[in-house]
């Protein structure tokens, strides 16, 4: 993102091409569209990339949309994110394909109203991928005054203590809750890194991956480009996250990518 070199987030390198919020924006926006995605649904996408390159997450920010683009789930049939089971202080909701940026979103504003009208709400979405960064739906429940819980599963890429073949789910969770000072976001993974991270790694033009964190059946800690992908990763043991310093309703949300 573009801005005094003093406030840069990561150096100008030779292929470096800086870009201020209104020009990021246009371009994700126009690149979704192009790859399937409707216009509302671009600007949900979208609006998140840019909050994750803002906060310091590169590989969270534009580069997401070329992992999505190559995702074979983003091709496949795509239906309404829906609601399978509901209760006035619960749901399960449908994610039908999209992608979780869209579907989690959506369930966010499910919890938050059913929050707001009953005191207290949980609710699940099942059947997406993709869902990016927990503390960005936390931001926008505390924003409305609730305290929120999120977690989310997905595939095993967690190597057990003593193991050498992913067992685990990287198994993120966050909490937020307002404070005098503005919201107070605690986002962590259990994974020693964010798996999201993996695949611009796996892309063309790519150095080695040099990472003690990976763990390998031949124990190789240098992972060649095609193959970091299918790595795995070593449980955390030192904090891997989000955290934003600055109780009666509260909102709680999951994801799931099963």
């Amino acid at each position: 993102m573009r801005g005094n070199a003093p406030d840069f987030l990561d150096p100008d390198r030779p292929d470096t091409r800086r870009l201020d919020v209104a020009e990021a924006t246009a371009l994700a926006e126009t690149t979704l569209m192009r790859i399937g995605f409707p216009r509302d649904e671009a600007r949900i996408v979208t609006d998140q990339l840019i909050d994750n390159s803002l906060c310091g997450y590169r590989f969270a920010g534009l580069p997401r949309i070329l992992a999505i683009a190559r995702d074979a789930r983003t091709g496949a049939v795509r239906t309404p994110v829906r609601m399978l089971r509901e209760t006035p202080v619960s749901a399960l909701v449908d994610g039908g394909n999209n992608v979780g940026y869209v579907a989690v979103y959506r369930g966010m504003e499910i919890a938050i109203a059913k929050a707001k009208a009953a005191g207290v709400a949980s609710v699940g979405v099942c059947n997406s991928y993709y869902s990016g960064r927990n503390a960005y739906y936390l931001e926008r429940i505390v924003d409305r005054g609730l305290i929120g819980l999120h977690t989310a599963s997905g595939a095993p890429h967690v190597v057990p203590p003593g193991g050498r073949r992913p067992a685990l789910g990287t198994n993120p969770i966050a909490f937020g809750f307002p404070s005098k000072e503005g919201p107070v976001i605690y986002d962590i993974g259990t994974a020693s890194l964010m798996w999201a991270s993996i695949p611009s790694w796996s892309w063309p033009g790519k150095d080695t991956w040099p990472s003690p964190r990976c763990v390998r059946p031949e124990a190789s800690c240098r992972v060649p480009p095609a193959s970091a992908i299918s790595s795995s990763s070593s449980p955390q043991n030192a904090s891997s996250g989000h955290s934003r310093p600055v109780t009666r309703k509260s909102a709680g949300s999951s994801e799931s990518s099963r």
